[in-house]
């Protein structure tokens, strides 16, 4: 089984998921329900998840951390797979696995990647724990 961590269920996510699930099983764990944080409209999410989900509950850090944790030792994983690396649970979620097993899903282009300074050393030290990389689109 995989295991899919990422922000919250927008409705490509929510497609791209049941289309996966139809070919192997997965997992995903949602880390926030609160699209309006990050700057989207409520018709953003739409769509039926038929896959097994979870939604990390709202509270301190160190306790969506801590479930993290649990659900990821609930189960010998195939592959984890973070989408991104934007928040605290998707950069620990990196170091849940070993590298063999660890993948990330890069939804930036080098047009609006750092690539020098320390944004681009934090990213090297972060890919130097994932054996894969998933890119959408060319010029990723």
């Amino acid at each position: 089984m995989k295991l899919f961590i990422t922000n919250f269920p927008a409705y490509y996510k929510i497609s791209l998921f049941n289309r996966i699930n139809e070919k192997c099983e997965i997992f995903v764990i949602y880390t926030s329900r609160d699209i309006y944080s990050e700057g989207r409209n409520s018709d953003f999410i739409f769509g039926q998840m038929n896959f097994k989900h979870v939604f990390l509950e709202n509270t301190s850090t160190i306790n969506r951390l801590k479930q993290l944790k649990k659900i990821y030792q609930s189960n010998k994983w195939d592959e984890v797979i973070v989408s991104g690396w934007d928040s605290r649970e998707s950069i620990f979620s990196l170091f849940l696995s070993s590298k063999e097993k660890t993948s990330l899903i890069c939804e930036s282009s080098v047009y609006e990647s750092k690539l020098i300074g320390i944004k681009g050393v934090i990213k090297r030290c972060l890919l130097k724990h994932v054996s894969k990389v998933y890119v959408p689109g060319i010029a990723n």
